[in-house]
């Protein structure tokens, strides 16, 4: 099944937050900084919130990754995957700053909301 790509919505509901938490704790998933997701002959490699859009099977686009202080995040990121860009720049300056993903799992559990 193809990823879709740009106007898709999301709702950062508690099964969402659930899937992201296993995601970012289960040690599949190899961490990168400064960007959503990359790959190489090594693999992929994903920031928190790349993590996130793989599992909510989210691809974004070019024109919807923005950046702010090297940090990317997604734009109108509440509509796209529930959360507020000041909760993605959150979570990406943790991630670039060299939290582990179960560091910001940690944080995502006992901090974000789900509606």
């Amino acid at each position: 099944m193809a990823k879709p790509k740009g106007n898709f919505k999301d709702t950062f509901t508690k099964k969402a937050k659930q899937e992201w938490l296993k995601a970012l704790r289960s040690g599949e998933y190899k961490q990168t900084t400064g960007m959503l997701m990359t790959a190489n002959q090594h693999g992929k490699y994903f920031c928190c919130l790349g993590v996130y859009q793989d599992v909510r099977g989210f691809e974004s686009t070019e024109k919807e990754i923005l950046s702010s202080d090297e940090h990317p995040y997604i734009r109108n990121g509440s509509d796209v995957l529930g959360l507020s860009s000041v909760i993605q720049k959150r979570l990406a300056s943790m991630n670039d700053n060299g939290k582990s993903f179960e560091e910001i799992a940690d944080y995502i559990e006992t901090n974000i909301k789900p509606v």
